[in-house]
């Protein structure tokens, strides 16, 4: 999913005005975040999954809500 740009459209989702889709964005993030710490870190050790997100502007749109 995450090959298929699936954070990125989570990330899209932040923009919402509807509280229970907001939730439901949040709570794939949060899961991405939660898979990418254990199974998919980079050769530097950190998430991948984290790292996408900083790249797609998630963490900016996370932190302006």
């Amino acid at each position: 999913m995450a090959e298929r740009n699936a954070l990125s459209a989570l990330t899209n989702v932040l923009a919402t005005p509807d509280a229970k889709t907001l939730i439901v964005a949040l709570e794939g993030i949060e899961n991405f975040l939660k898979v990418g710490r254990l199974h998919f870190p980079d050769e530097k050790n950190e998430n991948r999954f984290a790292i996408m997100l900083e790249l797609c502007g998630g963490v900016d749109k996370i932190e302006a809500l």
